[in-house]
């Protein structure tokens, strides 16, 4: 007894002689860290599983699972090494939201954690948004990237950052910004350049231009035998796939992270131009037909708000044919992104680091193709624009799993500092789904807020200038113009706030005007039922959430939502069949 109560119970003595014992083991693994040239740092993140990020640009949800016709008739997947060693070796999330459906704000959100309007990164250009505002604010110094970074991690960028970087207009300073290693990113002080005839800044130093700015059909371009190690390829998404896989194999000693955020399929650089394909890519997709999903040139909008109505005109004919000649491109450039998947996974499969890497594969915002009357553009809160391709493999993640959780581009960071067993420097106001890697089925209760001021919007500026006093004066010029954001759009860019919750969407613009929708019933957003009786409930409901939410920050913006009105769905009509008379002779009478 008097044993088994001194095991229970241990003595002073005792417990002082473990913590020391304790402590000698922790001294042991720094001095052997160090004593084999590790950082203590280095030493700490052993055993962390490497990260990869693949952002893609203007990408809809549809276009990752789209196929094309090949020359001989047959279709044939775009994307697919894509869907076979990501989608079908981790987990899709269907119902994957950016919050603000805009390059600048969405990738701000992304490195920080944060909404808009919260961090302050609300556009493309100017003091709140693009490279200027975000090298004013903490998400340059103290975001993503630094976190890993300081956990131990090689990390490293390639491709683009952000509206405006390398420019008079944005920030050229040319110093990598702090928690980067290596710094492959994007340059444009000698003007935007997508495809061909950019500029990098490599680790500080500016490099270019990388091929010819101005090119023809088959001028001007790399050979199609590109990537190549036979020939100089300067098409962007092979050139920074080749950076970043060279990059992958110098790390030698601990985890590593690297983003790479790939132009394609964005529209080329002039306004106009569409996608630019890599040569050997040209033209593969010019017998695939478009596909029109409901709502495409929507034939009746007098459900939408007035604003909307205003600026949603049919497509022309002509207008139809560039949009298909617009799809053709964007599929032949994602064609080139799929096979920079193949080739990353590849070189990490050969390391030996494929089964101890998580890579996200994602798109910055959506796109519109002709729904709801809009082609070439984004900004609105409906589905084409607002949701993404977003799956997800890795050490933990179920293989070829589906996901319906609701997730946003402001849960990524901590995520992936959770996958990391780091912390986040920056306050989050999202949430991990690294649950749902093992638990795809799990739904859960999630609100996420979409959301947009490309206009001035007084309620913004007097919330930030409360809550984030690094925003420096309001954003330079009036209206959307100057957000940088309107140069090749027909959707208008309005100011908005929307909650998408349970099977619901709610928006409310700034200007007047109001949508509900139930997402189950009504996939593609044709029937607005914010005046309907039997969404009355909802609407009230999630209009006092929305208001509850607009300026949330941190753990009120991760709180879920409960009991939302459930509508059950209207009764179907019986179609009452005529009769059909029984035996022979009744419809003449009686017979003999």
């Amino acid at each position: 007894m008097t044993a088994s109560i001194s095991a229970a119970n241990p003595s002073v003595p005792a417990r002082r002689a473990t913590r020391a014992i304790g402590l000698l083991g922790c001294l042991f693994v720094t001095l052997l860290a160090w004593a084999l040239g590790r950082a203590p740092e280095t030493a700490m993140a052993a055993g962390k599983p490497n990260i990869i990020v693949l952002q893609t640009d203007d990408q809809t949800a549809s276009t990752l699972h789209a196929t094309f016709v090949n020359k001989h008739g047959k279709r044939r997947p775009v994307m697919p090494n894509t869907l076979k060693l990501i989608v079908g070796q981790g987990v899709e999330f269907k119902n994957y939201y950016v919050s603000n459906p805009v390059c600048s704000p969405s990738r701000a959100a992304f490195l920080s954690g944060q909404y808009s309007h919260t961090s302050g990164l609300v556009r493309n250009s100017g003091s709140r948004g693009g490279a200027r505002g975000l090298t004013r604010s903490p998400v340059f110094t103290d975001g993503l990237p630094t976190a890993l970074n300081r956990a131990g991690y090689h990390t490293a960028h390639f491709g683009r950052l952000t509206n405006n970087y390398g420019d008079e207009d944005g920030y050229n300073d040319p110093e990598p910004p702090k928690g980067w290693d290596t710094w492959v990113t994007d340059w444009g002080s000698k003007g935007v350049r997508r495809y061909y005839g950019y500029y990098l800044n490599v680790n500080g130093e500016i490099r270019g231009p990388y091929g010819k700015a101005h090119y023809r059909k088959f001028r001007n371009k790399d050979p199609r035998s590109c990537p190549s190690a036979k020939v100089r390829c300067n098409y962007h998404t092979d050139l920074i796939t080749k950076k970043a896989i060279r990059d992958i194999k110098s790390v030698r000693k601990g985890p590593f992270y690297v983003q790479i955020d790939y132009e394609a399929p964005h529209d080329g650089a002039t306004s106009g131009a569409e996608a630019e394909p890599p040569s050997r890519y040209i033209g593969t997709a010019r017998r695939t037909p478009f596909l029109k999903p409901p709502g495409f040139n929507e034939r009746d909008i007098s459900d939408k708000p007035k604003l909307i109505r205003r600026t949603a005109k049919r497509l022309t004919p002509r207008e139809f044919k560039a949009l298909k000649k617009r799809y053709r491109k964007q599929l032949e450039s994602l064609r080139g992104v799929d096979e920079s998947v193949g080739r990353i996974i590849r070189t990490l499969k050969r390391r030996n680091e494929l089964g101890n890497t998580y890579i996200f594969f994602q798109s910055d915002n959506g796109y519109f193709l002709g729904e709801h009357r809009y082609s070439k553009s984004k900004f609105l809160a409906y589905e084409p624009s607002v949701r993404v391709p977003m799956a997800v493999r890795g050490p933990i993640a179920k293989k070829g799993k589906v996901s319906h959780a609701i997730v946003s581009n402001v849960d990524l960071a901590a995520t992936i500092t959770n996958l990391a067993h780091t912390d986040p420097r920056i306050a989050s106001d999202g949430r991990s789904f690294k649950r749902l890697l093992r638990k795809p089925r799990h739904r859960g209760n999630r609100a996420v807020l979409l959301e947009s001021y490309l206009y001035p919007s007084e309620p913004l500026d007097a919330h930030l200038d409360l809550t984030r006093p690094f925003v420096t004066g309001a954003q330079s010029g009036a209206g959307a113009s100057a957000s940088g954001a309107t140069a090749s759009s027909s959707a208008p860019p309005l100011n908005y706030s929307a909650i998408r919750a349970g099977r619901y969407k709610y928006i409310e613009y700034a200007d007047g005007g109001r949508e509900l929708y139930d997402l189950k019933a009504d996939r593609y957003e044709l029937r607005n039922k914010v005046h309907s009786r039997r969404y009355r409930k909802v609407y009230r409901y999630l209009e006092d959430q929305l208001d509850k939410r607009r300026f949330c920050d941190g753990a009120a913006c991760r709180k879920g939502v409960r009991n939302i009105p459930y509508v059950k769905p209207k009764p179907k009509k019986k179609h009452h069949k005529p009769k059909k008379n029984k035996g022979k002779g009744q419809s003449g009478g009686a017979t003999s």
